[in-house]
């Protein structure tokens, strides 16, 4: 009878693999029978503990035991090219930390000067997880999902996709210039249902990661003065609330961004009023130069007053380099607009426009795009998402006799 050992060793490998298909119940790939595995005996851990380490979880949602390893284990830790942070910590059932757990991540943390090179001040408190009413002055204040956290980032430094569920006060003290070489995807997420958080909270894994490539934020309600990376190319944002100073820092801080996206999640996100789609493409034309894809989705921003003549969606011809563009309709001034609308406002580079509940009242703009087909020749791909059966049939008329394919979906936008 063959037994697993006696299989080749490439087949042993993609067993291993198979162990780490998703969990229907959270997105972490990290298997308990993968780690099961890896207890085995020392042949099978010697296959099994490198795909397991590669996206590490908490094993029965116990993060630190998860990080007393990766502190412990360097060379595991090195294994990390995946990271989920904080998402299932607030999961676990054991939160606690034994007093040696206490001694040796609060040796590991003096060990991190702050960058006017006195130690970071960490509360007293940070190991508590009974949040009291002292009042909160010193960093990760009863706070050890924080503290452990911001722990873990400095012991991966092959990570190359980290995802961050980051609570209230939650910062990165300990990330050194450069220190995260190989990082280059960055999700940051609020962790409450309400509400945002904002770039500082990572401004020093920013610092850390000099080939970081893409930036992916949930629930943003600010972007902070400073923020900056000369390499990040993709910057989106969904569910996030950014007034207009946050989209100037954005365009001033990215020289290269090259694809950015933002979708509203409206006033239950932040009380500072919300960009105007004027605001927002006026900031944005500062990345003119490198800006190929760009998606402004505002279906669930909530506006307190009516917009006058420069709050609107108007002119995009200066985005000489914008080969993919997604409107909600209700960035521009349909109603008050003529037909020149589209033509007037499309730059001539545009691969592919796709419009979000594009209204009765645009058909004549697209009736004159379609007339000027010859001056927007790249344009290929024309998308309605929302549009109903009736309404596509008679925009896919108006463009038959051109080389523009008219589409639609309801669900949107992905």
């Amino acid at each position: 009878m063959v037994q697993l050992l006696d299989l080749p060793p490439e087949l042993i490998q993609e067993i291993c693999r198979q162990c780490l298909r998703p969990s229907s119940e959270f997105h972490s790939p990290s298997s308990p029978v993968l780690a099961s595995l890896a207890r085995t005996c020392s042949t099978l851990r010697a296959y099994a503990q490198p795909e397991l380490y590669c996206a590490p979880s908490p094993y029965r949602y116990n993060y630190v035991a998860l990080v007393r390893t990766l502190v412990k284990r360097p060379d595991l830790a090195q294994l990390v090219q995946d990271m989920v942070i904080g998402d299932d910590w607030s999961r676990s059932d054991d939160r606690g930390l034994l007093p040696d757990d206490v001694q040796l991540f609060e040796a590991l943390m003096a060990k991190y000067p702050a960058k006017d090179g006195k130690p970071v001040e960490i509360s007293t408190h940070w190991w508590e997880t009974v949040r009291d009413n002292r009042q909160r002055d010193r960093l990760f204040d009863c706070d050890p999902e924080a503290a452990l956290a911001s722990l873990v980032v400095t012991q991966i430094p092959n990570v190359e996709s980290l995802d961050i569920t980051a609570g209230y006060f939650w910062e990165f003290p300990f990330s050194t210039p450069a220190s995260l070489s190989c990082l280059k995807k960055l999700s940051l997420r609020h962790a409450d249902t309400e509400l945002g958080t904002n770039t500082d909270v990572v401004k020093n894994i920013l610092l850390a990661a000099p080939k970081l490539d893409s930036f992916y934020g949930t629930m943003l309600c600010r972007v902070d003065d400073g923020f900056q990376h000369d390499n990040l190319t993709e910057f989106h944002l969904e569910f996030s609330s950014l007034e207009e100073q946050s989209f100037q820092n954005i365009a001033r801080g990215l020289p290269k961004l090259k694809s950015f996206a933002y979708s509203s999640g409206g006033a239950i996100i932040s009380d500072d009023p919300e960009a105007t789609p004027g605001e927002m493409i006026r900031a944005l034309l500062r990345c003119a130069s490198t800006l190929e894809h760009m998606s402004l989705d505002i279906e669930d921003a909530w506006y307190f007053e009516d917009f006058g003549p420069n709050d609107w969606i108007s002119d995009l011809k200066g985005m000489r380099h914008l080969k993919t563009l997604l409107l909600s309709s209700s960035t521009m001034d349909i109603e008050e607009s003529d037909r020149n609308l589209l033509t007037d406002m499309l730059p001539a580079s545009i691969h592919k426009l796709t419009l979000i509940n594009a209204p009765e009242r645009i058909m004549d703009a697209f009736g004159r795009l379609a007339e000027n087909a010859d001056s927007f020749l790249n344009l290929v791909d024309l998308l309605l998402v929302g549009a109903k059966d009736d309404y596509l049939r008679d925009v896919q008329a108006i463009f038959k006799t051109t080389k523009i394919n008219v589409s639609a979906q309801q669900e949107g936008p992905c």
